[in-house]
């Protein structure tokens, strides 16, 4: 049998890479900004497909002022339904069934001892990547997978309009 290697990440890798995207995934404001030479360090730790992409976007970020950044991020997750950060959103849209599936991010966050702020939706895409990196590997990464369907959705339009986020 020929069977390939898995190629995957460490876990202090994946630490590193999903730390970082949940950071740069986030509404640019002047703490983002200040966070970028860390992310560069940061991802010299991950293999070369990954860490260049992350480095990439971060001179993307590094380059561009503050108020083209946010109205590029508006423009692009805000204003199209098929950039939302909100995974339970590509299943579900608005309905009561979004509910419950927002239900279950948070008794998944509240099993691994993690206490969401009231402010932020237990679905979106930087804080799960948060949670995967920082609190519960498996646990995030399930969600993750949960939601595969949606993310793939994202990923294939950024790279259709040729957005920067998209990296």
């Amino acid at each position: 049998m020929n069977r390939r290697p898995k190629a995957g990440l460490s876990p202090h890798q994946l630490t590193i890479a999903w730390q970082s995207v949940s950071l740069l995934l986030d509404y640019p404001d002047p703490e983002m900004l200040t966070r970028l030479d860390v992310i560069r360090t940061a991802s010299q730790r991950l293999p070369a497909a990954v860490g260049d992409s992350i480095r990439g976007f971060a001179d993307h970020l590094a380059q561009a002022s503050l108020p083209a950044l946010q109205a590029e991020y508006v423009e692009t997750f805000d204003n199209r339904r098929r950039c939302n950060l909100f995974l339970t959103y590509f299943a579900h849209g608005d309905t009561r069934k979004r509910g419950m599936a927002l239900l279950r991010f948070k008794q998944t966050y509240l099993s691994a001892g993690f206490e969401l702020d009231e402010t932020e939706l237990p679905d979106h895409l930087c804080v799960v990547l948060e949670f995967a990196a920082t609190v519960d590997h498996e646990r995030g990464r399930q969600l993750m997978l949960d939601h595969r369907a949606g993310l793939e959705l994202l990923r294939v339009s950024l790279a259709d309009m040729s957005s920067p986020w998209g990296a």
